[in-house]
């Protein structure tokens, strides 16, 4: 699959993510539908109302400023774009999209910069939140 997926071809690779036993799968092939190479989740801490990786997701993530940075861009301005560390080694072009409520999907490299399901991603993102937070 490419860029060009439709939401209704993206739903069951969002669903297989609330496998927990198959989730680090169903993310990589996501993302991959998305155009990026990998995908990481974060929603939002209420206890420390910071934006925190999602469960199942890397929980110590390298460069965590640059990180920080980009996912708190993305919950002010629905969206920041930047250069990271990925949580599996090298350095990558990123792009955040984000909700007010800090619900935020970072995509990590492939055309994760320029894609045009960005859009869909942002149809997605309510769902992936409100699955993680129910965790």
């Amino acid at each position: 699959m490419n860029d060009s997926a439709g939401i209704d071809e993206l739903l069951p690779s969002v669903a297989a993510i609330a496998d927990r036993d198959r989730r680090t799968e169903a993310i990589r092939i996501l993302a991959r539908k998305l155009g990026a190479e990998d995908l990481v989740v974060f929603v939002r801490d209420p206890a420390i109302e910071r934006s925190l990786p999602a469960p199942g997701f890397p929980q110590t993530l390298p460069d965590a400023r640059q990180w920080r940075t980009l996912v708190e861009g993305a919950v002010a301005t629905g969206s920041s774009q930047g250069t990271i560390r990925s949580p599996h080694g090298g350095v990558s072009i990123a792009q955040a999209i984000g909700l007010p409520d800090g619900t935020v999907a970072v995509l990590i490299g492939g055309s994760a910069g320029n894609s045009p399901s960005l859009d869909q991603v942002k149809q997605l993102l309510p769902l992936l939140g409100a699955l993680f937070r129910m965790e």
